[in-house]
């Protein structure tokens, strides 16, 4: 898989965040589903997508747990501003305090 593609796979991921292996695994284009993975994949990339599978859940488990200092090095959704930058609860992106409160955010 190119570099590019895995960084734009990447990038859905991060953005949709998936909440099961089917949606995760969807957004890489390869298979549609759980099912589909056991039918057509090798053993070995299975295993390969259930440990990346694994990972990013911990991820996105770990960024959800970040104190919010941390959370201000996050590109706005909007601007892509990256100064000032925190999660706008409603609708559950990140956010530069402009952009937020210009959405009517309760950040």
């Amino acid at each position: 898989m190119s570099s590019e593609r895995t960084q734009k796979i990447e990038a859905l991921r991060d953005l949709h965040k998936p909440t099961n292996f089917d949606a995760w695994v969807c957004l890489g284009g390869d298979y549609r589903d759980q099912a589909e993975v056991q039918e057509w994949a090798s053993s070995s990339e299975a295993q390969e997508l259930s440990l990346a599978y694994t990972a990013f859940r911990k991820k996105i488990k770990d960024t959800a747990t970040q104190p919010e200092e941390a959370l201000h090095d996050n590109e706005c959704y909007w601007c892509e501003d990256t100064e000032g930058v925190t999660l706008v609860k409603s609708y559950q992106l990140y956010g530069c305090r402009e952009c937020a409160s210009e959405c009517g955010s309760d950040n």
